[in-house]
């Protein structure tokens, strides 16, 4: 029997990793806001609101992770 060690899923890097997908996808709204409109229900009626509000907060809430 083969004693592997298994992966320990608190290490910080899953945070980071975590972390910048957010932060990339928030800088995503504001780069190519078109791509977010199309997914935002049609029964919102200020689209841009909605899509840099999104955006910032993703930005936000991605750095917030990376602080302990």
């Amino acid at each position: 029997m083969t004693n592997l060690k298994q992966p320990n899923m608190t290490q910080p890097w899953h945070l980071y990793g975590m972390a910048l997908l957010y932060i990339v996808a928030g800088i995503n709204h504001f780069r190519k806001p078109n791509l977010y409109y199309k997914i935002i229900p049609p029964f919102f009626t200020n689209k841009k609101f909605i899509n840099e509000m999104t955006g910032f907060l993703e930005i936000v809430l991605g750095i917030a992770l990376c602080i302990p």
